[in-house]
């Protein structure tokens, strides 16, 4: 997937004190499957084909884990630890996506070169959870090479914005043949859009190793510079800059993950960001 490497952050200073606005390219949801050959909490498999898997590791470029992932397996004649052949698919869980716009889907994958489908693996969306209806998706799969790669990232379309119960189900038609498709580090990000307003409770997440500076850009309110001051959840300030201008960029690379507030001011106008390094 294409990660941004400046996350941009937009502050807006009022007469109320406290208000917000911020936009920036961050994570919804990131599902690395874990360790154990179980599905993961809110997933649903429709049918008995999909399940989790740790026999191949993993070995695509970082950011991706080399832990369990998703699998579907063709059905091998007289094999009994495979379904028979069919169309089989599985549901993700649904995560609340009221606070994005422009949603964006990837993964890594490994397809094996033996692995024979009448069709693809299809994607589709829903907006209102599991029960659909849904939407089937476009994307550049993976080639059947046995390697694993990155399918590059792809936008939902625009009436997924602000989906509340944004839901993505993985279906396969297999054949009586040998083979696997295996889905590893499923991510699903947006452009974080929350008005003014909207208070404190929405937390801009930061990946450190993909992006560790934040771009913070506001609407002055007068003419002197304001004050940009980065603190953590102890209120202690770990970094103070005087802005002139309508911009600045923020380097936290050397600050430990964890939450913290970046605080604006200009003469008696005020405004906060929480943000969480990841």
């Amino acid at each position: 997937m294409k990660l941004p490497l400046l996350h941009k952050i937009a502050l807006s200073l009022g007469l109320v004190a406290l208000s917000i606005s911020a936009q920036a390219q961050s994570d919804i949801y990131f599902e690395t499957f874990g360790t154990q050959r179980t599905l993961p909490t809110g997933w649903v498999g429709t049918t008995p084909g999909w399940g989790v898997d740790s026999s191949t590791t993993n070995n695509a470029p970082a950011p991706y884990s080399g832990n369990a992932h998703l699998i579907i397996r063709n059905s091998v004649a007289g094999d009994t630890s495979t379904p028979p052949a069919g169309v089989y698919s599985v549901i993700s869980r649904p995560v609340d996506a009221s606070n994005f716009t422009d949603i964006q889907v990837g993964w890594a994958a490994r397809r094996t070169r033996n692995f024979v489908t009448t069709q693809l693996i299809e994607v589709a969306a829903s907006a209102t959870g599991t029960a659909g209806p849904w939407t089937p998706l476009t994307f550049v799969d993976r080639p059947a090479d046995s390697n694993w790669g990155d399918v590059t990232s792809f936008d939902l379309p625009q009436a997924f914005n602000r989906a509340s119960n944004l839901a993505l189900k993985f279906t396969c038609t297999t054949l009586v043949a040998s083979g696997t498709y295996r889905i590893d580090d499923l991510k699903i990000e947006g452009t974080l859009s929350v008005g003014i307003g909207a208070g404190l409770k929405t937390i801009v997440p930061i990946w450190k190793q993909q992006a560790s500076k934040v771009a913070v850009e506001f609407t002055p309110v007068g003419n002197e510079a304001a004050t940009l001051s980065v603190l953590d959840v102890l209120g202690h300030t770990h970094q103070t800059h005087q802005v002139k201008g309508n911009e600045a960029t923020l380097d936290l690379d050397n600050l430990p993950r964890g939450i913290y507030w970046l605080h604006l001011q200009q003469g008696g106008q005020r405004a906060i960001r929480k943000i969480a390094l990841r």
